[in-house]
């Protein structure tokens, strides 16, 4: 069984740039974004396709904004494990194969450890493969009633 701590994927979530900082100065801005619908609402998701973009995940964020996330396009299908090492706030996590919903992990806290204790922190995981995954800010797997069977659409 192939497992990615994309914690070090450290939860990682799309947004739009934080209020008074330009382009330039967004942590995401050589990201792709992509829109989508999943469950009762469409996200704006940055794209982590690369090892460099998962591993950062979303910690380099404050907050996010309601309607972003991140979506991680992941080499291989497989029981992937997802930490929360230096991010600011608890996410939801959703489990893909292809664009149909997996798995739902709700409210992952952050970690109480900082790099570089890497190896000791808790992971997050569904038991089964997926090969992409959403964070979300947490709460908004139940609010917008995302369920496993939900297919993701694209815009």
């Amino acid at each position: 069984m192939s497992f990615i701590i994309s914690a070090v994927l450290m939860g990682t979530i799309l947004f739009s740039p934080p209020a008074g900082t330009t382009p330039e100065a967004h942590p995401f801005k050589d990201y792709e974004q992509v829109r989508a619908n999943i469950g009762k609402k469409t996200y704006t998701l940055w794209v982590a396709d690369d090892f460099r973009k998962t591993y950062r995940g979303l910690s380099s964020l404050d907050k996010m904004e309601s309607d972003a996330g991140m979506l991680f396009i992941l080499r291989e299908e497989a029981d992937h494990e997802f930490c929360m090492v230096d991010m600011n706030f608890p996410l939801d996590l959703v489990f893909l194969k292809g664009d149909t919903v997996v798995g739902l992990i709700e409210n992952a806290p952050p970690t109480e450890k900082k790099r570089p204790d890497l190896g000791s922190e808790e992971v997050f995981s569904i038991g089964a493969p997926s090969d992409r995954v959403i964070e979300l800010n947490a709460g908004e797997i139940r609010e917008n009633k995302i369920k496993i069977g939900d297919n993701l659409i694209f815009h």
